[in-house]
């Protein structure tokens, strides 16, 4: 949810509001699952964002990103209880993120993707690293 929103607050510093669109249903997705455990709230947000990229539709790269969605409300539905099929779901999303914004936006917004996809891979090594000691 971090990345979430530095996403957020990114597309806002650049303008970018589709991005920022995509974003802000991403972070409500992963909200209604993490905070509400809410499976119904979780698909609804996916179908919006799958919704909004269909309309802002650039190509294979957005194709992408609808599988991605598509596989992450697939992990959330039925993957396992410590949601780590979500983890690497979404980091394969953020590194796609940022070869699209290398490629259409710019390099300041490709850099901001890259340290936030760093620091969550850095969250999903360090939780199960402790969930491996215990």
């Amino acid at each position: 949810m971090l990345c979430n929103i530095t996403d957020i607050i990114m597309y806002i510093i650049v303008g970018g509001y589709s991005g920022l669109a995509n974003g802000t249903a991403s972070f409500l997705k992963n909200l209604a699952f993490v905070k509400y455990d809410s499976k119904r709230f979780t698909v609804l947000f996916s179908v919006l964002r799958i919704v909004l990229l269909c309309f802002a539709f650039e190509g294979l790269i957005t194709f992408c990103f609808i599988c991605i969605e598509i596989a992450g409300t697939v992990a959330v539905l039925f993957g396992r209880e410590d949601g780590f099929s979500l983890k690497v779901i979404s980091f394969i999303g953020e590194c796609i993120w940022i070869v699209y914004d290398a490629l259409f936006a710019t390099l300041f917004v490709a850099s901001m993707t890259a340290v936030s996809t760093v620091v969550s891979l850095v969250g999903v090594l360090l939780g199960n690293r402790c969930k491996e000691k215990k």
